[in-house]
């Protein structure tokens, strides 16, 4: 529920970038940078959460293999998210 809540959080900022992108002001940018950084932070802040619950129940190594698969599978998102972006532009 929380991974998702964070996700379409990154859409709408994206989405936003996107949609201000060409007229982009100082404001707006350290808006869009500040939000940025924020969703970054909670989605860390989870995945070290989840790290810990998974380092209980599994080994250290398979829970820290979980981190870097997590990690990969989110950078692939949003690069899907922003090849969609630039599609719809």
């Amino acid at each position: 529920m929380a991974l998702m809540a964070l996700n379409n959080a990154k859409i709408a900022l994206m989405k936003d970038y996107a949609k201000h992108y060409e007229a982009m002001t100082g404001a707006k940018a350290r808006d869009l940078t500040i939000r940025s950084l924020d969703l970054d932070e909670k989605r860390q802040i989870l995945r070290k959460k989840f790290y810990q619950e998974f380092e209980q129940v599994l080994n250290a190594k398979s829970a820290a293999q979980f981190v870097q698969f997590d990690r990969r599978i989110d950078l692939l998102i949003d690069l899907q998210i922003a090849a969609e972006l630039l599609m719809i532009k």
